[in-house]
């Protein structure tokens, strides 16, 4: 699948619903001992959505696994009295999204990209490795703002690239002038030395009369 159908807008137009979940229950779901999740009330849980249950651990963050399961039944507080008010007991069973592999395990990528990001950008939680603490719309503009500090900095290059230039024809021009400069001075010396010769040659004939 894109990385657009595993973004969370596209999860809750198609009611799946992203949670985290501790290693002890997320193996009991996998072996079938557990077929059924008590949580908070806040999602607007229905028979027929699914849940993408991510195994997390607080330590060590996201393990990179996860199941799909969906929503089989529902209990809520008004409906059994042994159930505390906010929360939902939903019986579950395996299942899978359109497209195989689902999801192919992208979310995990997504949170390994945000979590890079973040670190390079110094905003993680100290001691909790993996740990964002930047809002998606943060994030972004920080990126932003890194693209255009680049696009500035190559801004700056291009335009010290184009002083070197310059500097560097200027050394040349200054280079072929002093060259020519010392060509005229050895034909002015050469021309000296002839005329020196010539005057030595009349001084000796002026002698000899």
């Amino acid at each position: 699948m894109t990385e657009a159908e595993t973004s969370r807008p596209f999860l809750e137009k198609n009611h799946v619903h992203e949670l985290k979940c501790h290693p002890d229950p997320f193996d009991a779901l996998l072996d079938g001992r557990k077929t059924c999740e008590l949580r908070r009330d806040d999602r607007g849980y229905m028979v027929g959505h699914r849940l993408l249950l991510r195994e997390w651990d607080q330590e060590t963050g996201y393990s990179g696994r996860w199941l799909f399961v969906t929503v089989e039944h529902i209990i809520r507080a008004w409906d059994w009295p042994g159930i505390a008010g906010g929360f939902v007991v939903m019986s579950i069973k395996p299942g899978r999204f359109e497209g195989e592999p689902p999801f192919d395990q992208a979310p995990a990528r997504q949170d390994e990209f945000r979590a890079s990001i973040a670190e390079a950008l110094g905003h993680t939680h100290p001691g909790m490795e993996g740990q964002y603490v930047m809002s998606d719309r943060d994030m972004l503009k920080a990126i932003l703002e890194l693209r255009a500090n680049v696009s500035e900095d190559d801004r700056q290059l291009a335009v010290s690239r184009a002083d070197c230039s310059r500097m560097y024809e200027q050394r040349a021009a200054a280079r072929a002038e002093c060259l020519e400069r010392t060509e005229e001075r050895d034909v002015a010396r050469a021309e000296c030395l002839r005329l020196r010769s010539v005057r030595a040659e009349l001084e000796r004939l002026v002698a000899s009369l």
